[in-house]
This record gives C-alpha cells, structure tokens and sequence, in this order.
C-alpha cells in the first residue's frame, strides 16, 4: 500500500512538473509571437517612410527585449522573465 501511494505521489509530482513546463513553453511562445508582430510592424512603417531611425532603433531594442530568444535587457524594465504568465509581465504606469 505504501508503494503504491509513492508512486501515484511521484507520478502526480512529474504531471505538475510538465504542466509548469508546458505553460512556461506557452508563455514564452506569446512572448516570441509579440516580437514578431513589433518587428513586422518596425518594418511596415520602415518602408513606408513614416518613421524616423531613433523610433526604429527604439522599437527594436524593444522587440528584442520581448524575444525570449534574445533576452535583451531594458533600460527601463531590466530583464523579462518570459516563463511567466502574461498577466503578471503586464506593463504598469508607477
């Protein structure tokens, strides 16, 4: 009996070790997603002429900072913690 409520404890253990790891998955893949849709809209605007290069420059080190796959640092919000879920990343005035 005491094997038996081991296992099913070690099994529950490594069910809820893979559901933090999936949503941290999906919460970098958000994360992904949102710097590709900046980078895609630095470019529309880019080639359009609308903008100037410190805006552009601005906007990217931006999309950079939202890629977990950069990780860039901001001046002003430091590092993102991409594994995170979106409502506790979210941008709040001081």
């Amino acid at each position: 009996l005491r094997k038996r409520e081991e296992q099913k404890e070690a099994q529950r253990r490594r069910y809820n070790e893979e559901v933090v790891k999936t949503n941290e998955l999906l919460n970098q893949a958000e994360d992904y997603e949102i710097a590709c849709k900046i980078r895609a809209m630095v470019a529309a605007k880019e080639q359009k002429g609308t903008v100037n290069a410190e805006w552009i420059a601005w906007a990217r080190a931006k999309a950079d900072w939202y890629d977990p796959t950069v990780a860039a640092s901001d001046k002003f919000f430091g590092r993102r913690n991409h594994k995170q879920r979106a409502e506790l990343k979210t941008l709040k005035e001081r």
